[in-house]
């Protein structure tokens, strides 16, 4: 049954992400340097992160509190089409393919309407085949799989954001 294997996967997601944020919040880490040591100044910029796994959030704040960037944390497509519809001044999307309402790909779809060329980086847990695909051929600036560390985050939005 698709629906009971998609259960199971997003309950194996939510551990992993629980776990792996537990481990680096219990890290001691050096204000301002993530754990690979690089600095990242995201200060005036802003991220419109859209995600809806309460722990895959509060890993997107822990890894990003240092770099200064104004985050926006929406946890469904309807609010993410919504506050980007309304809010001229974001500067990346860090978009979610598995969300409640809609999937992700509506979402991208959405936003390369009305913008395309704001960076929109689209993560997923299951990477079920041709999600990569679909999503650079809608638009996606990147593409990234979770369990996501805190270097790769940071990387993946420095390399994204433009000036």
């Amino acid at each position: 049954n698709s629906s009971m294997l998609k259960l199971i996967f997003k309950a194996i997601q939510m551990l992993n992400i629980y776990i792996y944020t537990c481990k680096v919040l219990i890290e001691h880490q050096p204000k301002h340097h993530n754990i690979m040591g690089q600095d990242y100044d995201f200060t005036n910029k802003v991220v419109l992160i859209v995600e809806d796994i309460d722990t895959s959030s509060r890993f997107y704040k822990a890894a990003l509190k240092t770099t200064n960037a104004k985050l926006i944390l929406v946890e469904n497509g309807q609010t993410a089409m919504d506050v980007f519809d309304s809010s001229k001044n974001i500067d990346l999307v860090f978009l979610d393919l598995n969300l409640p309402d809609f999937d992700g790909f509506e979402v991208l779809k959405h936003i390369r309407k009305s913008d395309k060329n704001i960076p929109v980086v689209v993560q997923t847990a299951y990477m079920l085949s041709g999600e990569e695909e679909t999503s650079y051929q809608l638009g996606a600036n990147d593409f990234i799989t979770k369990p996501i560390t805190i270097d790769v985050l940071q990387k993946t939005i420095a390399k994204n954001l433009v000036d």
